[in-house]
């Protein structure tokens, strides 16, 4: 369950839930926001002209970034070199 909490209605329906969960649970709480569309944009945007010079689609790139930059990011097992490229 993952949630992005914007207004107070998003905040009760949160409460709700955790309230309402059997313990135990565990919580990660943490500031930010979702990226904006504008950003989103132009991430589709990059990811559709590399996967045309990679041929690839957009879809594969989004598949192949994730797996070598988000995944070490996140914590993942997957080792980053010191210059990432996408071959």
């Amino acid at each position: 369950m993952n949630y992005s909490v914007r207004d107070e209605h998003q905040r009760q329906v949160l409460l709700s839930d955790i309230t309402d969960r059997p313990l135990p649970f565990r919580v990660d709480v943490r500031d930010g926001q979702d990226r904006s569309l504008e950003q989103n944009r132009l991430l589709w945007r990059w990811l559709t002209i590399i996967g045309k010079h990679q041929g690839q689609t957009s879809e594969e790139m989004h598949r192949e970034v994730k797996l070598r930059l988000g995944v070490p990011i996140c914590g993942g097992t997957r080792r980053r070199s010191a210059r990432p490229t996408i071959a």
